[in-house]
């Protein structure tokens, strides 16, 4: 073999071994969720950012580890009540590498109109879910003298608020991912005064004129920064365009990296789409 190459090989070796070591926040990593699916993003956008009644799923394979690969499910049902409220309930599986965490999610958002052409939205994610170990291949022997640090599989109440101020095309968002924490099971590892998880967001709507698979197009880019404990802040930028036959969506996260999807409308009912991450996880 050359030896450059032997050296460039090495070197591609050495990043994957590192990028691997990285602890992934422990959040729900839905930061590409700028349409369908977004109520994980905020509660409040399943007033607008689905169709009046959707079912939609939303799956993330974060490869880190030969095992215990941290991933996401998400599925979803939004329906809208009126021109002002809206319901949906889920069904959540999320492993952090650490925990899986299964379980279901219940939203509800309703906009108030303050104004003309000012609008204020409150919504909230209730989440009830089982807490197990990731990976239980290790056992504790009872001969060791030292406090057990897993107690057993938990079920976890938690509630995340959301917020949004509108003012025609322009929004501005803010939720606590887990404002709300309650262990219902007996145990020592009560964590309600967990710290919290925030996340403020920015977007501006564009509409774009055209026919065809253009039609009722919109650019819509989305600023966001969150913070979540014991990490560095994250942001990041989502630019989605999107009309009712097609969407394209790309972005930069700084603890992530760039991303890109695709997407489209089939038979005027299903619409399929599709992620690539184009970059390594930084340590």
């Amino acid at each position: 073999m050359p030896k450059p190459l032997f050296i460039f090989l090495f070197l591609i070796c050495v990043i994957i071994g590192k990028a691997q070591e990285v602890s992934l926040p422990s959040d729900f990593r839905q930061h590409n969720l700028n349409q369908y699916n977004s109520s994980l993003f905020n509660p409040v956008f399943t007033l607008d950012r689905n169709n009046p009644q959707s079912l939609s799923v939303w799956s993330r394979w974060q490869w880190q580890q030969p095992d215990a690969d941290p991933t996401t499910l998400f599925a979803n049902y939004t329906h809208k009540l009126n021109p002002r409220s809206s319901v949906g309930i889920g069904f959540l599986q999320q492993n952090t590498g650490v925990f899986l965490q299964t379980g279901g999610v219940l939203n509800y958002a309703y906009d108030f109109e303050i104004a003309p052409d000012v609008f204020l939205a409150l919504g909230i994610n209730l989440f009830g879910y089982r807490e197990e170990l990731a990976d239980d291949r290790f056992q504790q022997s009872p001969n060791i003298n030292l406090p057990f640090l897993y107690d057993g599989p938990e079920f976890i109440l938690q509630a995340a608020p959301g917020i949004r101020l509108a003012y025609k095309n322009l929004s501005l968002g803010f939720t606590a991912e887990n404002a709300v924490i309650y262990n219902v099971s007996p145990s020592d590892n009560n964590n309600g005064d967990a710290e919290k998880i925030f996340l403020g967001s920015a977007s501006y709507s564009l509409p774009v004129k055209g026919t065809g698979i253009l039609e009722n197009a919109y650019l819509r880019p989305l600023l966001y920064i969150k913070s979540i404990p014991e990490m560095d802040a994250q942001y990041g930028i989502n630019t989605l365009f999107a009309s009712d036959k097609i969407w394209l969506q790309g972005g930069y996260h700084n603890f992530y990296g760039f991303s890109g999807g695709i997407g489209g409308t089939f038979l005027r009912v299903f619409l399929w789409g599709l992620w690539l991450k184009l970059g390594i996880v930084r340590s």
